[in-house]
């Protein structure tokens, strides 16, 4: 982990993080690895591409974030606030992410497999080519959900709300 990073996102405000990030055009990998960033507010943070394996994202506030790329493997993301954040590309191989919302958020061709998602609220999310093979989905809403494409290989989706959702069940 970079200190540096750390504190400048954990000191705030959010916006002065985006400025930096913007001003930066995306050069420094931003490497929050193994960091504690529990219960805080980073609604519509830019952490596009940023390296956030192992991080404890519990509680923590993402809407409207911007992390196109992200690297969460085996992150801890229960309770997680992610409504309309944009995770396209991102990988999430491992994570733990029961009882986190991720409503409309936009998960294309991310990769989720092996990870615990138990009771996550998927609504009108978009998991276009998403791999959540080998993923526990039991009880998850995934409530009109545009399936096809999704990789599904042994996904557990005992419970899981499917109601108005296009279903295609693809190999892994």
């Amino acid at each position: 982990m970079n200190d540096k990073h750390y504190k400048m996102l954990i000191d705030g405000p959010v916006s002065r993080w985006n400025a930096w990030r913007e001003f930066d055009g995306g050069l420094t990998q931003i490497d929050l690895r193994n960091a504690d960033l529990s219960g805080l507010d980073l609604s519509c943070a830019s952490l596009n591409e940023a390296l956030l394996c192992y991080a404890n994202l519990t509680r923590t506030h993402l809407h409207r974030a911007r992390l196109r790329g992200a690297d969460l493997f085996n992150a801890d993301l229960r309770e997680c606030d992610l409504t309309e954040a944009d995770l396209s590309g991102a990988v999430l191989t491992g994570v733990i992410a029961d009882d986190a919302d991720l409503s409309q958020a936009i998960l294309a061709v991310a990769v989720l497999r092996e990870s615990s998602l138990c009771r996550v609220k998927f609504s009108r999310a978009n998991l276009w080519g998403a791999n959540l093979s080998k993923a526990n989905l039991s009880g998850a809403d995934l409530r009109e959900i545009d399936l096809r494409r999704t990789k599904l290989h042994e996904a557990n989706l005992d419970k899981a709300n499917l109601d108005g959702a296009i279903f295609v069940v693809t190999g892994g």
